[in-house]
């Protein structure tokens, strides 16, 4: 197989990367799914109160006459003045509105106008949204629901039904109140922003470090144990020896395995030029040894002579 020459520096920052971006994916997902879960338990709260507080300034008595007179009824400007003012305190809410729950259809008691829809008419009867069908026998009956989102040609919104009772605890309509989930949709890109902004900061902060730590602590030692090796001089016994006490003279200390192998390196490096004298002495007296030998054997042959 081919080997791939990769410098250690680049490797150590691949792997912080690589780490750094797996668990900013994670806390980034986890993060955007407690905000999210947050965020709508939060619109449900207000979306909640709105609706009581609009159920509250209907007067359950004249409900009916509302069906039948329509705006001509008593108190039914009042009314609708107060429930508009209910829903422009509330940026968020986007819809108010007053229904009665019946088998035929949603019979509107109160609709208020708005930018994208005009208001339905006192009496008007709207078909059952098919997301309402699991709901409907609940409704019927005059119980309290659970918080709805639904996806319609009204939009993206969270909803929530407060009901309505007279003197008798009889439900006579709901009020609603509806909050767009867009505006949800816009928190949270604003969140992501501010999240992803904040870990671009730490991973900044963290490059840096890790590069700082990397560099002093590995990458500069060991280039600097491998430079010395390469330029180790073994010509003469002086030489030798100033290249072990330059070697001594790098003093590496980082506390951990890599001061363990310089030391290491220090040692082979003080044997191989103590082994290496040894070696020579020996070879300098073996040829001092050859040439008396050498001597030897020529006064031989001459006395022979």
């Amino acid at each position: 197989m081919k080997s791939v020459s990769v410098s250690l520096g680049t490797k150590i920052i691949s792997v912080l990367m690589l780490a750094f971006f797996t668990i900013a994916i994670v806390v980034t997902c986890i993060s955007l799914m407690l905000f999210r879960n947050f965020s709508k338990d939060q619109h449900a709260i207000l979306t909640k109160g709105v609706a009581k507080m609009a159920a509250e300034v209907i007067d359950p008595d004249r409900v009916d006459a509302y069906l039948r007179e329509g705006e001509a009824a008593e108190g039914y400007a009042e009314t609708k003045q107060l429930l508009t003012k209910i829903r422009e305190t509330y940026s968020d809410v986007e819809y108010v509105y007053v229904y009665r729950i019946e088998e035929d259809g949603c019979h509107v008691v109160f609709d208020l106008d708005t930018e994208e829809l005009p208001r339905e008419k006192p009496g008007t009867v709207i078909e059952f949204d098919p997301l309402f069908l699991p709901y409907l026998d609940q409704l019927l009956r005059g119980e309290k629901i659970e918080t709805i989102v639904s996806n319609d040609k009204y939009g993206w919104l969270l909803t929530e039904y407060e009901p309505v009772y007279d003197r008798n605890g009889k439900c006579v309509c709901y009020a609603a109140a509806d909050v767009s989930m867009n505006d949800i949709q816009h928190y949270e890109n604003d969140f992501l922003v501010k999240l992803a902004s904040l870990f671009l900061g730490f991973f900044a902060l963290l490059l840096a470090i890790g590069l700082w730590l990397s560099n002093y602590h590995l990458i500069y030692p060991i280039n600097t144990m491998a430079h010395e090796a390469n330029i180790f001089a073994y010509n003469s016994e002086e030489a030798r020896e100033k290249n072990v006490e330059r070697i001594k003279e790098l003093d590496i200390h980082t506390g951990d395995e890599l001061e363990n192998l310089y030391h290491a390196f220090v040692k082979t490096t003080e044997d191989s030029e103590r082994y290496f004298a040894e070696m020579q002495h020996k070879t300098e007296m073996i040829s001092m040894l050859q040439s008396g030998l050498i001597m030897v054997f020529a006064d031989m042959v001459e006395n022979r002579d």
